[in-house]
C-alpha cells in the first residue's frame, strides 16, 4: 500500500469462523503504517489502510462469509479515488465504495506482507482455516464486472 496505489487481492478460503479474522496484510493498528484485510465481527469483509496515527480508509463489503464453506473473496483498491474507490466481493456479490478515505502515507508498510495474518502481531485465519488461492494484482484495480468473471 501507497499513497495512489492500484491494487487487488481474490483469495478462495474456508474458515472455521467469519467474525473479526485476517487474511492479509502489513499492519495490524492505526499506530503502524500498511493495510489489513479481514472480516468485521459481523463477518463482513473489511480493509483497514493505516497511516501512522489512524486509519486512512475503512471498508465494509455488503456480503457475509458463510463458516466451513469455500468462498472466493476480493478487494479491489483505487487509493486516488478517495472515498469511491473500492470494491469488496464474497462468491460474485460486489459492493462497491469506502465508509472513508483520508490522509494516506506514502511511507513503507511497517511490516512485509503476511497471507493468513496481518503482518504484525494482531489477529490471524484460525488454525482450520484452509487457504486455496492468493491472486495480487499490483497497479491494476479490477472492476466489478472483472472480479465477477474470475469468480
Amino acid at each position: 500500500h501507497k499513497d495512489n496505489a492500484l491494487f487487488t487481492i481474490l483469495m478462495w478460503m474456508n474458515v472455521p469462523t467469519v467474525t473479526s479474522i485476517r487474511f492479509f496484510g502489513t499492519a495490524s493498528t492505526a499506530a503502524q503504517i500498511g493495510i489489513a484485510w479481514g472480516t468485521t465481527g459481523a463477518g463482513l469483509l473489511s480493509q483497514d489502510v493505516f497511516n501512522g496515527t489512524g486509519a486512512a480508509a475503512r471498508t465494509f463489503g455488503g456480503a457475509q462469509m458463510v463458516v466451513d464453506t469455500w468462498q472466493c473473496v476480493a478487494w479491489s483498491h483505487n487509493e486516488a479515488a478517495a472515498s469511491g474507490g473500492g470494491i469488496t466481493m464474497v462468491n460474485g456479490t460486489t459492493t462497491a465504495g469506502f465508509n472513508s478515505y483520508t490522509t494516506p502515507s506514502a511511507a513503507a508498510s511497517t511490516h512485509t506482507t503476511k497471507i493468513g495474518a496481518d503482518g504484525a502481531t494482531g489477529t490471524r485465519m484460525p488454525s482450520a482455516g484452509r487457504l486455496a488461492i492468493a491472486m495480487a494484482w499490483e497497479g491494476v484495480t479490477l472492476s466489478a464486472t472483472q472480479l465477477v468473471s474470475v469468480f
